[in-house]
């Protein structure tokens, strides 16, 4: 599977965690924080490929948060064989 995540439209946290647990089909008892996302990305058991598309609009509008949530997706993705991502500026 594969998602594209598109940050020109983001401007809060909030609207970040709910684009990707839509797009992904979290449960409603997702915590919307990144310490969750970070489990979430690494249970997930099939093949998925994320793909992160105008971050640095994401760093205009939450600055190091933008920087933590690429953290964890890239850490994700070394901890988990199933997950790949890919980030465009």
């Amino acid at each position: 599977m594969q998602i594209t995540i598109d940050c020109k439209e983001i401007h809060e946290k909030a609207q970040l965690h709910a684009l990707i647990a839509d797009k992904l089909h979290f449960p409603d008892w997702y915590g919307g924080n990144l310490d969750a996302l970070f489990d979430a990305l690494t249970d997930i058991c099939e093949p998925l490929e994320i793909i992160v598309t105008h971050f640095s609009h994401l760093t205009e509008e939450l600055g190091s948060y933008a920087d933590a949530f690429r953290r964890v997706l890239l850490r994700a993705g070394q901890e988990s064989s199933n997950l790949t991502v890919v980030i465009h500026q």
